[in-house]
């Protein structure tokens, strides 16, 4: 199950923005099969209002996912690999 859904989640990365009127992945199913972290506010390139974002971090590529803020339902994704990110811990 957990392959399957990794697999639907990297498959959703290709595309940038998705259709208003669908809900391919709602926030609710994300939550529950994505392992992430909360983020406090979505980054300026990704060019997303009324969203909030999450940010998973799987082996070197790490994707920060959009949900709308109206319906939960997931707007964008942008993934960065290890080349393109600084991790930092505090």
């Amino acid at each position: 199950m957990k392959i399957i859904t990794m697999a639907a989640a990297a498959s959703l990365m290709a595309a940038p923005v998705f259709a208003q009127d669908s809900c391919p992945l709602s926030y609710d199913v994300f939550e529950i099969g994505v392992p992430h972290t909360d983020m406090d506010a979505c980054p300026d390139s990704m060019q997303v209002e009324g969203a909030f974002c999450r940010l998973s971090l799987v082996a070197e590529v790490a994707t920060i996912f959009a949900f709308s803020e109206q319906d939960d339902c997931i707007i964008a994704t942008q993934a960065y690999f290890d080349d393109q990110y600084t991790l930092t811990l505090n």
